[in-house]
């Protein structure tokens, strides 16, 4: 089969729905990685919601319910809509994150030399997911459905997977800014180290479920051991990421992503052959397929802003690019004009290009922005 294998019925979860710090709702299941199906099951059962979406917005459930608005969460419109088969899991082993801001965040990053966390205390870091990373995990969904392939025959498979990876967790432009640090997660782990756990491993723990209109984000918390009771105080108890994800594992410096939904955008259909042991992917044809994408969101606990993570500044510069906006953003308010977006775009592109410019002179000092 080409989509995830049946499970048993999931165990009962409790929603939790606020605003978050960027004013969007959302909606999250506290110290689970909920699958997809079973989100979708979770949601259907659950009667308290749409009683908790209109506590939040301060609105009148009943009358809410009496305007005949939807009585459960949008994503449930994409969960439960026909959709042609597709890869899944696929198993991504990632290197690399980001973290991807606006100018006035990138401007005191630079200024600072650091990463001073939200309010929230945690600064968050996305997977930045290679093109060699997405044909390794071709080849590893490929060994799966066929294990007495050769390595050549799977090698010499044609390429399929990148005709799915459409979804925001696999694009170039950003939702959140036009300014992406990307670093090696190996290096990132090393200096939150080095600088917050008194050289002892940090801990990964399982976070939450949280899930918007499309959108399901599995996050992962990463803190010292020196703040184990403080975090236990702030977000509740939350099981270790070892052994108790499905999805989301850390190992040999990398986030083994067993993704579920890689198109938001189901442009085709995935069939396997198993007489002549290859997939084969057929157009869907032009109406559009929408669905929900998954991914991955890493959260370093910095509960001390003068301890936040620091990074040397030339370090900070060779990791800088300027991205980018997706149609689609978080930014308030919202660049919606694609004449806006580009402007964007072609103005972080020539500080970016300046700064890097500076480190290539062999620049003492890189002012532009500090001051």
């Amino acid at each position: 089969m080409a989509t995830a294998k049946e499970t048993a019925p999931p165990t009962q979860v409790v929603f939790d729905v606020k605003s978050n710090a960027r004013g969007m709702m959302e909606t999250s299941v506290q110290g689970k990685h909920v699958s997809v199906e079973d989100l979708k099951s979770h949601i259907l059962e659950d009667s308290t919601i749409w009683e908790k979406v209109c506590q939040l917005g301060r609105m009148d459930t009943a009358k809410v319910m009496a305007k005949n608005y939807e009585e459960k969460p949008k994503i449930l419109d994409y969960l439960a809509s026909a959709k042609p088969a597709y890869p899944s899991p696929v198993e991504f082993h990632v290197s690399y994150v980001s973290h991807v801001t606006d100018t006035e965040p990138f401007q005191q990053i630079l200024k600072f030399e650091r990463f001073i966390p939200s309010v929230s205390k945690l600064s968050w870091w996305l997977l930045n997911i290679k093109e060699e990373e997405i044909r390794s995990a071709e080849k590893r969904y490929l060994q799966k459905i066929f294990p007495n392939q050769t390595q050549e025959q799977i090698e010499n498979h044609e390429k399929f997977l990148d005709r799915f990876t459409n979804s925001p967790a696999f694009q170039s432009e950003s939702r959140y800014g036009n300014y992406r640090f990307t670093f090696p997660l190996a290096e990132l782990m090393k200096m939150y180290q080095e600088q917050h756990c008194g050289r002892e491993e940090p801990v990964l723990r399982v976070m939450k479920t949280m899930f918007y209109k499309k959108e399901i984000l599995y996050g992962v918390l990463i803190h010292s051991p020196q703040h184990s009771e403080r975090v236990q105080r702030e977000f509740g108890s939350l099981p270790s990421l070892k052994k108790n994800s499905e999805f989301v594992q850390y190992q040999d410096q990398k986030v083994i992503w067993s993704a579920q939904a890689i198109s938001d955008d189901l442009r085709f259909s995935l069939s396997v052959n198993t007489d002549e042991a290859r997939v084969e992917i057929q157009p869907v044809g032009d109406k559009k397929c929408w669905y929900v994408w998954d991914h991955v969101c890493l959260a370093f606990y910095l509960p001390d802003t003068h301890n936040a993570l620091k990074v040397p500044g030339r370090r900070l510069i060779e990791a800088t690019e300027a991205c980018k906006l997706q149609k689609i953003n978080l930014l308030q308010p919202r660049c919606n004009s694609e004449v806006a977006r580009a402007a964007r775009f072609e103005g972080a592109k020539r500080v970016v290009e300046y700064l890097k410019q500076e480190l290539d002179n062999d620049a003492e000092h890189v002012n532009v922005l500090r001051n």
